[in-house]
């Protein structure tokens, strides 16, 4: 079943965002792009290339995070079980790009960035719980 595949690949670019958004925090980048969700494409700034091209993966990611959902909520073998834990998991991962909205308008104050942090690593939990369900559900 290709969802399956294609849940795993959804977790590991959720992974792969964190870890940018990490990167991309702890190098000063954070604030690069004054404006979200736009960001103006110097490439001769350095902060400005991190922050967009952690942008321009979470934009990535939301289109491999739609696609699985889509098939999950499209597949008439997949419980209702899953596809409502996976909704719970899609709430959570919207949760977090606004969160990270709130973050840049913000400029980075340590309350919100925490609570972004934590939003992402729910989103990675769910998005395993979600991925585990579907490859060890019987199909």
């Amino acid at each position: 079943m290709i969802v399956k595949h294609l849940s795993l690949v959804m977790t590991l670019s959720i992974y792969i965002l964190m870890l940018l958004g990490s990167y991309t925090s702890a190098s000063g980048s954070g604030l690069a792009c004054p404006d979200w969700p736009l960001c103006p494409i110097d490439f001769t700034n350095r902060f400005i290339i991190i922050e967009f091209i952690h942008r321009m993966w979470a934009i990535i990611t939301l289109v491999i995070i739609i696609l699985t959902i889509l098939l999950i909520i499209r597949n008439h073998d997949i419980s209702q079980k899953i596809k409502k834990r996976t909704m719970i998991f899609f709430t959570v991962f919207i949760m977090q790009i606004f969160w990270g909205a709130i973050v840049i308008f913000q400029r980075l104050n340590p309350l919100t960035v925490a609570i972004h942090q934590g939003l992402a690593a729910l989103t990675l939990a769910l998005a395993v719980y979600v991925t585990t369900l579907l490859h060890y559900s019987s199909d």
